[in-house]
């Protein structure tokens, strides 16, 4: 008997099962398959939806599948992770519920007890689950109801692929073989950090693959876990010129920005890959058309003023699905402002199971209700507490955080860009004011919401509209039993809404 406990200790978090590691191309396919829909939630890990050009608008081309899949999926174009922070926004998609709500607000929260997931309801109608990759991110206190894991050391850091496919193909087999419909969490860890032929990545693969190999081998189960082969990340060379990258309008023009940029962008390159292995898979399986596919981002773009952040464009989603027995919605783009809890009940709703009692999102299947309108998305940091509200005129934000002493946090910052952003400020006043609003924001922020990039902040101008903007957070606040709540109510009540609170060098940083 493995010792999965061990196991998960020396692979740092991650869990493995020796039947879920089986060489499915050697097995006979069988072809038993339930009437009922199938679930795909198909996510990627920090990607900034300007990268999809069909929410970007850039003409990019570096992600085609992506762009193909809108032909057959309704496009969300106002869609929002509640959060962007891989943990507890991961959390918010699979339980429906705002983080506070969940328990797990930060990498260190925990699932409150009463809360129930998607895996856990759809084992309990007969699904067959699998979860591949983000092992550690995906609701781990609920693994029990899941069937079919594969760790991403069995996948090269689930960034191969070709060993999506595989994988895929394992699960579904599996599932055919009991007749059982099927949910698929397939985690694509790009374009996570480190990014396509970096010289981070190599040097994180190197690690990774030894790592991995040394606690099989410490275990004495080589044969058992023939996969850890695959560990590490894909041999990648960037396919991208530097010379000619977009560069989001927030950050500066740096040789360092476009090198990184460049890496970037050949991750996502990749992920668009593994993205189309996926859908391969299910048009070879005969599953395509009974299949529900959900595609969304984690995260916003890992650098700096991107993801950990609540800015429109930290939190857009790249939220695009494909609803099967639905034609009329193949094709269709929504302005509708729906959030990444809207998930859950849209999936049960599609079932015909029950939702649990609740739920902070709703079904996207139907017209929304009177009291949770698709107008606006409210967004969430809660390790530097921030609160955001988006809607079709404006963005406003509380950052809590601000009115302390301790600056904003300095993680993503630690890196090529960060670096030179931080070495060119005291010679160049642009980086100076971009360095400054990286790491001192004042209190509350307002942009239009044509300024996709929240370069023009315009509280000062629009003291009405703050004064607005409060009413409409501190009822939401209320209404989710925000843990802000009562200290957001004395700042809103107490604080000029004319945006004199905030400090000279806090400005946006111009292009």
């Amino acid at each position: 008997m493995i010792d999965r406990r061990r196991f998960t200790q020396l692979l740092a978090g991650s869990i493995a099962s020796v039947g879920l590691l089986r060489n499915s191309s050697a097995e006979k396919r069988v072809r038993s398959r339930s009437e009922k829909p199938n679930v795909v939630l198909i996510t990627v890990d920090d990607l900034s939806a300007m990268t999809n050009d069909i929410f970007g608008h850039h003409g990019l081309g570096y992600m085609p599948n992506l762009k193909a899949f809108a032909d057959v999926a309704t496009t969300y174009l106002n869609g929002h992770v509640l959060i962007s922070e891989c943990f507890p926004s991961r959390t918010s998609i699979l339980t429906g519920r705002v983080p506070h709500r969940h328990g797990q607000m930060t990498f260190g929260g925990s699932l409150k007890p009463r809360v129930t997931t998607l895996p856990e309801i759809l084992a309990r109608h007969g699904y067959y689950v699998g979860l591949m990759g983000k092992l550690s991110h995906t609701i781990p206190s609920r693994h029990d109801a899941i069937d079919h894991i594969v760790d991403r050391n069995m996948f090269m850091s689930a960034r191969s692929p070709e060993r999506f496919a595989h994988h895929v193909e394992a699960i579904i087999t599996a599932a055919h073989a009991q007749q059982r419909p099927f949910c698929i969490l397939a985690n694509i860890e790009d374009p996570h950090r480190p990014w396509a032929g970096s010289p981070e990545e190599r040097t994180w693969s190197s690690w990774l693959h030894s790592r991995a190999r040394a606690a099989v081998r410490g275990l004495g189960l080589e044969a058992a876990y023939p996969d850890i082969a695959y560990s590490g990340h894909p041999d990648a060379k960037i396919a991208v010129d530097p010379d000619t990258v977009f560069i989001p309008p927030y950050l500066h023009d740096l040789p360092e920005v476009r090198a990184e940029l460049a890496s970037y962008y050949t991750s996502c390159m990749r992920a668009d890959r593994s993205f189309q292995a996926i859908l391969d898979q299910l048009r070879t399986s005969g599953d395509a058309d009974n299949t529900l596919i959900i595609f969304l981002t984690d995260n916003g773009l890992a650098m700096p003023l991107g993801k950990g952040n609540v800015y429109r464009h930290s939190t857009l989603a790249s939220l695009m699905i494909a609803y099967p027995g639905h034609p009329e919605l193949a094709g269709k783009a929504s302005t509708e402002y729906v959030r990444a809890v809207d998930l859950l009940p849209t999936v049960l709703d599609l079932l015909d199971i029950a939702a649990p009692e609740g739920l902070d999102g709703t079904s996207l299947l139907r017209q929304a209700p009177a009291d949770l309108p698709r107008d606006r998305a409210f967004t969430y940091r809660h390790q530097y507490p921030m609160r955001a509200v988006h809607d079709g005129a404006f963005s406003y934000i509380y950052n809590h955080w601000a009115l302390g002493d301790e600056g904003f946090q300095r993680y993503l910052t630690n890196n090529p860009t960060g670096r030179a952003i931080e070495a060119g400020a005291g010679a160049d006043p642009d980086l100076e004011r971009l360095w400054s609003k990286i790491h001192r924001r004042q209190p509350e922020e307002l942009y239009h919401a044509a300024d996709r990039y929240s370069l023009n902040e315009i509280s000062a101008q629009e003291p009405t509209t703050v004064q607005r903007y409060r009413h409409m957070m501190l009822t939401e606040m209320r209404r989710t039993q925000d843990p802000l709540t009562s200290e957001y109510a004395t700042y809103a009540e107490t604080a000029p809404s004319s945006g004199a609170q905030a400090p000279p060098q806090a400005e946006s940083a111009a292009m």
